[in-house]
């Protein structure tokens, strides 16, 4: 009868233990796939703060670039005002 008992109760803790190292399997593939999403999610996020940076220094250049030539516009409109104030005098315009 001892047996009995203690052999139902080692079964018992047999299919206990089963049942944790089961879910322990588990919960360590899904450790494992969360490790994965974050080191997927931290490389988006570099990638992204890149481009963003690539962005802000290309808009730093293209309005360089604008104001250089908007400069050049000025000067030309100038010179071709005073190139028509001349001309207004001359009898051949």
């Amino acid at each position: 009868m001892y047996i009995r008992v203690c052999t139902a109760i080692l079964l018992t803790c047999l299919g206990t233990c089963q049942s944790f190292f089961e879910l322990f399997k588990k919960n360590s593939a899904l450790l494992k796939q969360a490790n994965q999403l974050l080191t997927r999610t931290e490389s988006a996020e570099a990638k992204l703060a890149k481009k963003q940076e690539c962005s802000a220094k290309l808009r730093t250049c293209h309005l360089a670039a604008l104001a250089a030539l908007k400069e050049q516009i000025d000067s030309l409109m100038e010179e071709n005002a005073k190139i028509l104030t001349s001309l207004k005098g001359n009898p051949c315009f």
